[in-house]
């Protein structure tokens, strides 16, 4: 059987053996744009079962001089190319992410710190806290600071 013999039994009787017929003829085509398109094995697999999926629901509404090599490759490379965006989307986001929580934990050991701190400077004679505000509170050198405090 023909490529449209065989997608006209399967939409005409859900046959489950021209579906599989197409996809066991197509599957190295469909995997192998997939992998060039997103060089990634897993995500490939992905991606071939996904265009092999929208076969399945488009195959009523292709046209009847359809090449399907072509459009299978077509869609692959759409499917792909929509499956690296969102990848690269889903990165972004994790690294977003972590650096949200590294920033939290950053600001929580602050927190700690500040109390303990100002409490510390508090305690220090007023020429040692002012070397020291002057110095990391306001990014002084130490040459500027030692002429302002002498």
């Amino acid at each position: 059987m023909d490529d449209r013999s065989l997608l006209d039994d399967f939409v005409a009787h859900r046959s489950e053996t021209a579906f599989r017929t197409l996809s066991d003829h197509y599957l190295n085509l469909v995997y192998s744009t997939a992998l060039r398109e997103t060089n990634d094995a897993h995500l490939a697999e992905d991606v071939t079962q996904a265009v092999f999926i929208l076969l399945a629901r488009k195959a009523g509404s292709l046209p009847k001089n359809v090449l399907l090599a072509g459009w299978l490759y077509r869609t692959t490379r759409f499917v792909a190319s929509r499956a690296v965006r969102s990848e690269l989307r889903r990165q972004r986001r994790e690294q977003e992410a972590f650096q949200m929580q590294q920033n939290q934990s950053a600001d929580d050991t602050w927190k700690n710190v500040a109390p303990v701190l100002d409490e510390a400077l508090g305690k220090l004679r007023e020429t040692d806290r002012n070397a020291i505000i002057l110095r990391f509170f306001q990014n002084e050198p130490l040459g500027k600071i030692g002429e302002k405090l002498w």
